[in-house]
C-alpha cells in the first residue's frame, strides 16, 4: 500500500523503493542478535532494502551472481561459497504495468532475439488472460527449451509470479537478466490507450497494489529503467 502511494505521489523511484525497503524492514536490528543465523539474515535483508539505514553493513560482496541466489535459497550455503557459472542462455525477463513501454525497450535494445510474448501466444491459441493459461505457459516453454537467447515479456510485477518463472529458468541453466520498465502514472495511462489491445484502466489499477519492483534476490542482473 506505501508503494502505491508513494509511487502516485510522485516520489522519485530510489527513495520509493528506499523508503518501502525501510518499513517492511525496519524492526530488524532490534534483538537481530538473538535470532536464528542472524549472520545469513542480515545478508539477506541487505539484497533487499538499504542496509545502512538499518545500521547495517553494505550488500555483501558475493563472488558473482550465482553465489548470491545459492546462498538465498539454500540455508546451508556459505556466503564466501564460489559457485560456478555455468549458462546455457540469457533470459530477458519483462517487468513491468502495462503502459509502462515493454516492447518499446525489447524493440530498442536486445537485438534480434526471439521473444516469448504471453499476449501474442493467448491470441494466436485463443485464450483469454482470464482463462486456462496452461497452453500459453506450455508454448512459452517451448522457447526455453530451445537454450539460446530470447525476451520473455510480460507483466511480472509481483514477486510471488516471477519466481514461478525463475524456478524454470534457473532449472534450464538460464542466465536472468529481469528488465524493469516504470514510467509515471499519467504517462502510462496514455501509452495504454494507444496500444493494440488496450487494458482496462481497474485492471492496471489493481496490478499497481500488487507492484514489486525485480531485486537482485530474483535474478542474476536487475536492470531498472524508470522514466
Amino acid at each position: 500500500m506505501a508503494r502505491q502511494w508513494l509511487r502516485d505521489a510522485g516520489v522519485p523511484f530510489a527513495w520509493r523503493e528506499a523508503l518501502c525497503g525501510l518499513i517492511a524492514h525496519h524492526q530488524l536490528p532490534f534483538g537481530l542478535i538473538e535470532r536464528p543465523s542472524p549472520h545469513r539474515l542480515a545478508i539477506s535483508t541487505a539484497q533487499a532494502c538499504r542496509a545502512d539505514w538499518l545500521c547495517l553493513n553494505g550488500p555483501y560482496p558475493f563472488t558473482n551472481a550465482v553465489s548470491r541466489l545459492t546462498f538465498l535459497e539454500r540455508p546451508e550455503r556459505a556466503a564466501d561459497y564460489p559457485a560456478f557459472e555455468d549458462f546455457c542462455c540469457t533470459a530477458y525477463v519483462m517487468s513491468g504495468l502495462p503502459g509502462a513501454g515493454k516492447d518499446r525497450w525489447v524493440g530498442q535494445n536486445p537485438p534480434h532475439l526471439p521473444m516469448v510474448s504471453l499476449d501474442t501466444i493467448r491470441t494466436e491459441t485463443g485464450v483469454s488472460s482470464r482463462g486456462n493459461q496452461g497452453q500459453v505457459i506450455q508454448a512459452a516453454y517451448e522457447q526455453v527449451w530451445a537454450r539460446q537467447d530470447f525476451i520473455w515479456n510480460g507483466i511480472n510485477v509481483t514477486r510471488q509470479n516471477r519466481a514461478r518463472l525463475t524456478r524454470v529458468l534457473r532449472d534450464y541453466k538460464a542466465r536472468i537478466h529481469m528488465v524493469y520498465i516504470e514510467v509515471p502514472p499519467s504517462v502510462g495511462r496514455q501509452q495504454n490507450k494507444r496500444r493494440s489491445r488496450v487494458v482496462p484502466e481497474a485492471v492496471i489499477a489493481g496490478l499497481a497494489r500488487k507492484l514489486e519492483p525485480p531485486t537482485l534476490s530474483e535474478a542474476h542482473e536487475v536492470t531498472l529503467v524508470v522514466g
